[in-house]
């Protein structure tokens, strides 16, 4: 991240391409920051709609001569040319934002959708697991230099899908109480089933679940009888065994294919797992 004078932040401003320019909704600048103690923005304006998710930490929303108290969970909305400005809560916490700014035809109806106008332009309590994974997801593609525009335009709306069927919890779950546990962790289990091919880390994981690592290693175990870690691994180690059993794939294309960094990796991890080296295991089929 880069450091200014009030936060240190990655901005990617965009120039979308001529796919997405013909879209109903695209990304015109996206971002994300860690305050410092004294962080303030405005009053401004902003020329677009722009959405900016609270992923840690607390701020005043000040909107339309009303100040709204925000926490890690929340939402506000910024809608095109109408004056705003926030600024931490208490800067004995850190506070962590990302934001989307967006443009297309379809992107008034979409924040009309969510139940965001301009007198209440926030949600609270909607970052779940499958929102903050969207999130994450297309803040990744920003940083690539060549991402997929296909890709990024499914994320978005995904990440609108999610917002629309997320709920606010109450109170009571703010306790991680066995429902709240069962959700996230089925959710994170369907994560590491559809993404495990994908060099996934646990801390990523467990900060899209909103817990830190240790809480989230914990439940995770209790209730697969493995470690996330484990569990990733036998995912990666069964769809080898599959991969050199029922293709012709060389085993670097299957190690690069499975999230692993290079050959030597992942015949180590294939030999610890299953007894025997991939081209060995291939051999004696």
């Amino acid at each position: 991240m880069q450091e200014f004078g009030h936060e240190f932040a990655d901005v990617w401003l965009k120039l979308p391409s001529p796919l997405l320019q013909k879209g109903g909704m695209r990304i015109v600048r996206a971002g994300r920051n860690i305050a410092k103690p004294h962080y303030h923005v405005g009053p401004k304006i902003i020329e677009c709609h722009s959405l900016h998710f609270i992923m840690e930490g607390e701020l005043l929303f000040e909107y339309n001569g009303q100040r709204k108290h925000l926490k890690a969970g929340d939402l506000f909305c910024l809608f095109p040319y109408l004056p705003y400005s926030y600024r931490i809560h208490d800067s004995g916490k850190p506070l962590r934002l990302m934001w989307l700014a967006l443009e297309g035809s379809q992107v008034p109806e979409a924040v009309r959708s969510l139940h965001i106008s301009e007198s209440e332009p926030f949600l609270v309590n909607r970052l779940d697991f499958r929102v903050k994974a969207a999130l994450h997801t297309l803040i990744s593609l920003q940083e690539q230099r060549h991402s997929s525009d296909y890709i990024e335009s499914s994320e978005l709306y995904r990440l609108f899908d999610g917002l629309s069927q997320a709920q606010a919890p109450s109170a009571s779950t703010f306790d991680h109480d066995h429902d709240i546990q069962r959700d996230w962790l089925d959710d994170s289990i369907d994560y590491l089933r559809l993404h495990y091919m994908e060099p996934i880390k646990i801390e990523e994981l467990a900060r899209l679940a909103g817990v830190n690592r240790t809480y989230y290693s914990t439940r995770f175990t209790q209730k697969t009888g493995a470690s996330p870690m484990q569990y990733l691994q036998k995912l990666r180690m069964d769809k080898g065994a599959q991969l050199l059993r029922d293709t012709s794939l060389s085993v670097t294309e299957i190690a690069l294919s499975l999230g692993y960094p290079d050959l030597y990796s992942f015949t180590r991890a294939f030999k610890n797992y299953h007894g025997s080296s991939p081209s060995s295991f291939r051999d004696e089929l």
